[in-house]
């Protein structure tokens, strides 16, 4: 992977890292399914009038449904399904199970796209874990674990990892813009759907000014457009499981911008984790020679 590649990916992952606290403060106004329907939405018309004159919409049955497919997961079912979750279970436990998307990426691009594994993309994998562990600190969780709410946030996370597995696999055939925008319209398209029916637009009366700017500038162009710009670039470049490893990064950023922001001071374990992650990250996409993503696709087809 290329440095710049490398520290965009790296920049952008820190900047995602601030989603959950930007949509909770929008959450004042507006229930939780709203917010993160109408930020996938104002970011989705742009995208597709763009791509609608540049590239054209057309695309094969099997990419539509591909597109479909990562739409629905990843822009409706997994951040009402991660909402749930954590609502009704621990911090620590939302931590660890998010921390399993980069594993569960690197399973599926192994399976599905035939991607290959290298040892220290493994090892880097399982060391990156570790450190995401420490960083959650789950051992000062308090309570057991609830059964629904892991299963909730365990079913989010696997949605997640659907747009990197199979978005890499229309990356094949089509640009990353266009990918993003066809993925963003079916997405849109049911959330819309459980938006109007729920009575839910009228509550967007209620932001401010500021709110709009948060919901505008940061999630749906910085985060959504200019984010998932960055990410389907790198992918369609490189091996999915190198990308995949600087989702790791999130929790890192988060822990430091509390120290900074809200003077969070954090534990040494924590920090320890923080190193471990970023040695692991480090150690799996710097000195790497061409990754075997740019090989022919042998794999199934949906």
């Amino acid at each position: 992977m290329k440095k710049s590649t490398l520290l965009l990916l790296l920049a952008f992952n820190i900047i995602w890292g601030g989603t959950y606290a930007a949509t909770k403060s929008l959450m004042q106004h507006a229930p939780y399914f709203l917010v993160t329907a109408t930020r996938f939405f104002i970011a989705a018309v742009p995208l597709l009038l763009y791509v609608a004159r540049r590239y054209g919409l057309r695309m094969d049955r099997r990419d539509a449904l591909r597109c479909a497919l990562i739409g629905v997961a990843t822009f409706t079912l997994s951040p009402a399904l991660m909402y749930a979750g954590v609502a009704r279970g621990r911090a620590a436990d939302a931590a660890i199970l998010t921390a399993t998307e980069p594993l569960l990426i690197s399973v599926g691009a192994y399976l599905y796209l035939r991607e290959r594994l290298a040892p220290r993309t493994l090892a880097a994998l399982a060391v990156a874990f570790g450190g995401a562990a420490l960083l959650s600190e789950f051992w000062r969780a308090q309570g057991g674990a609830r059964p629904l709410s892991v299963a909730l946030i365990a079913l989010a996370v696997c949605c997640e990892a659907v747009y990197s597995v199979l978005g890499k696999e229309v990356l094949r055939r089509h640009p990353p813009l266009k990918a993003i925008a066809a993925s963003l319209a079916f997405g849109s398209a049911v959330n819309l759907i459980v938006v109007f029916a729920a009575g839910w637009p009228r509550r967007l009366a209620g932001f401010t000014g500021r709110d709009w700017l948060v919901l505008v500038g940061y999630l749906s162009l910085l985060c959504t457009i200019i984010g998932y710009s960055v990410w389907n670039l790198s992918l369609q470049a490189n091996a999915a499981a190198s990308v995949a490893i600087t989702i790791f990064v999130q929790p890192v950023g988060g822990l430091f911008l509390s120290w900074w922001w809200v003077n969070e001071t954090p534990a040494i374990g924590q920090l320890l984790g923080a190193a471990t992650i970023l040695a692991a990250v480090a150690v799996a996409t710097l000195g790497r020679s061409p990754n075997p993503a740019a090989a022919p696709p042998t794999g199934p087809t949906v």
